[in-house]
């Protein structure tokens, strides 16, 4: 196909440069769902954690308010074809009491397992561990707690079992301290540990990933040590929960890692949030930090969302982290909109923490992305809340987009054979034309240099 290019200027000795870019772009919504006021809730519908599922469906967990008491809370799970159409749903919990679902997987038989908090017979909180079938009918159910207890993240290991963390009250202190439980796949407990802070204090884990050596990476945030108000809090342990080394980082604010994950090279990646390098209150940053196998830093970033000067506002938080199938990284979370509300907030980042794209998705009010997971198609699936859109004044929000464009695109995209013919008139004043041929239509960037080797014109 030929081109022509025109333009004008002071007469120069041209040396032209041809080539092609074409950048990585965010992905496009493909679809989106609310889930709320099915018949018995009272307006408030917090989802925490999507799943795909074996046929292509999702399962979304997190908790419903419930109509025997305005201040309860029903764990609540949605399960949905691979459109977003509800194929069933089911409410599970104490009804008198707030109890929520931080995590759900899918069993080998179709069923699911989930984990997350309930009262007991006391009123204490509990972890709780319950397996359901295909249909979300109750097969079996474990607690565990050596206090009040919350149950904040949960991961299946390879053997088949179950790891949770979050944090509990020990026997012999008043405060929150951070707290992990091993089970088998029948969810029989296998051993649990405590990691006991400073009296006073509040020490928590967010996160627990299982290490390619059968031991385990947890996250969360610690006032007990560190620099700063709240601390990003690591702790790597063996197999048994003994831990081998634990890392704080911070700057002397309030810093709360709420991700980590293991990265090729046997390091890791945490993600969470600072308000230490804020400028004032309404200012709050997603900081990346990547580590070496032995906890030492190796780089850190702070990363912003889009920033509205006429609102005075940069505030961001991240809820959720993944590493794609090209080797990135994609994080989740929230960003302050136009609107001075919370949107969905959706960014892509290199091996080295560099940004390569983000976007929102949101209306007028406010919508929280929670939990994100990359799907077979190679697009994303992204869960929250909304008070934008909906039944009620919080509903679950399921958003599904489709892939972004993958490297193997963009090395096909970049022009290998062109054509670059002599301009005509030449020499000219004020105008030349410059032909060139190239297999097939797109987008094409012409740079016209000077004889000092200078950019002068750009098409």
């Amino acid at each position: 196909m030929k081109r022509s290019s025109f333009f004008s200027f002071l007469p120069v000795s041209a040396f032209l440069s041809f080539f092609a870019t074409l950048y990585a772009q965010p992905p496009d919504s493909l679809w989106s769902h609310t889930y709320g006021e099915i018949g018995y809730g009272l307006g408030y519908e917090i989802c925490q954690y999507v799943e795909q599922t074996s046929d292509g469906g999702y399962i979304l967990a997190g908790k419903v308010q419930n109509v025997y008491c305005t201040h309860g809370y029903d764990i609540w799970l949605v399960r949905t074809d691979a459109e977003g159409n509800i194929l069933w749903h089911r409410t599970y919990g104490n009804y008198w009491n707030d109890d929520d679902c931080c995590f759900i997987h899918q069993t080998a038989d179709s069923g699911f397992v989930f984990a997350g908090t309930i009262h007991n017979s006391q009123g204490k909180r509990v972890f709780w561990l319950c397996k359901t079938g295909a249909s979300g009918d109750s097969v079996w159910s474990h607690t565990f707690s050596v206090g009040d207890s919350e149950c904040r993240a949960a991961a299946q290991t390879r053997d088949g079992g179950y790891v949770s963390v979050g944090r509990t009250v020990l026997p012999s202190c008043c405060d929150w301290d951070g707290w992990m439980v091993k089970t088998a796949a029948n969810g029989d407990s296998l051993w649990s540990c405590a990691f006991p802070g400073v009296s006073d204090w509040w020490d928590f884990w967010n996160s627990v990933t299982e290490t390619s050596e059968g031991g385990y990476i947890l996250a969360g945030q610690t006032a007990s040590w560190g620099a700063g108000l709240y601390d990003f809090w690591l702790a790597k342990t063996d197999e048994n929960g003994n831990t081998l080394w634990s890392r704080t980082f911070g700057e002397g604010e309030c810093d709360r890692c709420t991700a980590v994950l293991e990265t090729p090279d046997g390091g890791y990646l945490l993600a969470g949030n600072t308000d230490s390098f804020a400028h004032d209150w309404n200012t709050s940053s997603v900081w990346l930090i990547r580590i070496d196998e032995n906890g030492d830093s190796l780089w850190s970033r702070r990363l912003d969302g889009p920033y509205y000067p006429e609102q005075g506002v940069d505030w961001d938080w991240c809820t959720s982290l993944i590493r794609t199938l090209d080797g990135g990284y994609v994080f989740g979370g929230e960003t302050k909109g136009h609107t001075w509300y919370k949107d969905f907030w959706l960014m892509k980042v290199n091996e080295n923490g560099d940004s390569l794209w983000n976007c929102t998705f949101g209306g007028d009010a406010t919508d929280g992305c929670t939990c994100l997971r990359q799907t077979t198609d190679g697009g994303f699936i992204l869960a929250g809340n909304t008070e934008s859109f909906g039944a009620g004044l919080y509903d679950f929000w399921l958003v599904k987009t489709g892939p972004e464009l993958s490297v193997e695109r963009r090395e096909k995209s970049l022009l290998d054979e062109y054509a670059l013919h002599q301009n005509w008139p030449n020499p000219f004043n004020p105008q030349t034309t410059i032909a060139f041929d190239v297999k097939q239509a797109g987008q094409v960037r012409l740079i016209v240099f000077n004889l000092l080797g200078h950019g002068s014109r750009l098409f």
